[in-house]
């Protein structure tokens, strides 16, 4: 069956605070539908497990991801060795501006991240073969600056929710006593106040 299912392109998709990227594959039938029907599917979900069990391998389900695995592993794989993610800075393929035949010839250039384009300056990048070539070091780094203030708005909603956990946390330890420590020591701490004017006779 699934020899009959056609493996179009991969992609990275990348999100701010993940070093990981998650990788999709499109998919389509052979034939009529292919324009029509064509998919994209997580890699992750259709990778079957690698050491099933006896009762997992008959499964009808492990049977099936087997199968289409059959057609999507070995493009997979063949695609990854072509898309290394460096060790540091921002992988070419986090750039969705950037179409495969550019990222390609940046990378015969030695150009493995969006900071080796953005240091490339515009007349080393007008030597690569494709239309505004020369712009592509200003636009580097324009995506750059886009993408620090992006993490850094990941960052902030993440100290947000975490001072709203503390602060949730704060008025439940309340709620659940009658007296506050540090109101009792206050109460204990603070001087008697001495009587009062002494009453006149009548």
């Amino acid at each position: 069956m699934h020899e009959q299912l056609a493996v179009i392109e991969f992609k990275a998709e990348f999100k701010p605070g993940h070093k990981e990227p998650i990788d999709w594959v499109l998919l389509a039938p052979k034939g009529e539908s292919f324009e029509k029907s064509q998919t994209w599917r997580r890699v992750s979900k259709i990778q079957p497990d690698p050491t099933p069990s006896a009762s997992k391998r008959a499964s009808l389900t492990h049977q099936h991801m087997d199968a289409l695995w059959s057609v999507v592993g070995p493009a997979y794989e063949s695609w990854k060795a072509g898309s290394e993610i460096p060790e540091t800075g921002t992988p070419l393929a986090a750039w969705g501006a950037l179409t495969k035949e550019q990222a390609d010839a940046f990378r015969a250039y030695g150009c493995k991240t969006v900071e080796d384009v953005a240091a490339l300056g515009p007349d080393a990048a007008a030597s690569l073969a494709f239309p505004n070539a020369r712009r592509m070091p200003e636009l580097a780094s324009k995506f750059l600056s886009q993408t620090s203030v992006i993490e850094k708005d990941a960052e902030i909603d993440a100290l947000k929710k975490q001072v709203e956990q503390l602060a949730a946390m704060a008025e439940v330890g309340i709620e659940g006593s009658t007296v506050a420590p540090s109101t009792a020591v206050m109460a204990e701490d603070k001087p008697k106040r001495g009587p009062g004017r002494p009453r006149k006779e009548a």
